[in-house]
């Protein structure tokens, strides 16, 4: 399953996406920014050799979390080996679950054919990759066509909220605007409904956390939302 999670800085969308891919078993993260440091059982690496290293542990199931922060300049080459091992993960053991999270795809070439596979030729009900970003535009129409779950942060630019209207609806597009911050719109692409979310409690989890490089799930049912004019109730996961 594909879910997008699309907001300004600061409201909430990587903590989001982290949160919701910790209900995963297992999962693997590219974090060009080195945001993500929470879990305890995690392993951070920083090199191509850790994470290869990383990976075949996490493929032994030795681990359930591995998050590759790439130095900046190896930033084409890091993706295109994070997105061919996980295509490799896919076609070894295609019932065998995994969250993938990107986040802020603006870092990453979109278009790596490894990613495409993944996303196309991927289990929904088994893979469940997340992708952040800033803006709808930042995600090229052909994913965003193929997108399962679209996260909504407050947003206000006029080009984007006609972005989300086409796509999503016109009562999306409004709330959106009449978010707070840490707020979001939860829109269901194979229902064509959508849900607000204005507690963000339940889905805070630290970032950050003090790990050397290199070194070494929670119940989505928790989050309250309010139903807008629609009957079936998403669940996020």
């Amino acid at each position: 399953m594909i879910h997008l999670v699309i907001g300004r800085r600061k409201r909430g969308k990587t903590t989001l996406a982290y949160y919701m891919a910790r209900n995963c078993p297992q999962r693997v993260i590219f974090d060009p920014r080195g945001m993500i440091r929470a879990a305890p059982e995690a392993r951070v690496v920083t090199t191509m050799r850790g994470f290869q290293e990383g990976f075949r542990a996490l493929s032994a199931a030795e681990l359930t979390e591995l998050v590759y922060t790439p130095a900046d300049d190896s930033f084409p080459s890091a993706f295109r080996y994070f997105c061919a091992c996980v295509k490799t993960w896919i076609v070894a053991d295609s019932h065998r679950p995994l969250a993938v999270m990107i986040d802020e795809l603006a870092f990453v070439n979109p278009t790596e054919p490894a990613l495409l596979w993944m996303l196309r030729c991927s289990e929904p009900d088994v893979f469940h990759i997340f992708v952040t970003c800033h803006r709808p535009k930042d995600v090229p129409t052909d994913m965003r066509a193929i997108a399962d779950r679209w996260f909504l942060f407050q947003c206000r630019q006029e080009h984007d909220l006609e972005v989300i209207e086409d796509r999503c609806s016109a009562a999306v597009a409004a709330a959106i605007t009449r978010l707070e911050e840490r707020e979001f719109v939860l829109w269901d692409d194979d229902t064509a409904t959508m849900k607000v979310f204005r507690n963000a409690k339940p889905w805070h989890v630290p970032l950050k956390r003090d790990t050397p490089p290199d070194g070494q799930a929670i119940d989505l049912g928790a989050l309250e939302g309010e139903d807008i004019s629609l009957d079936t109730q998403p669940k996020l996961l």
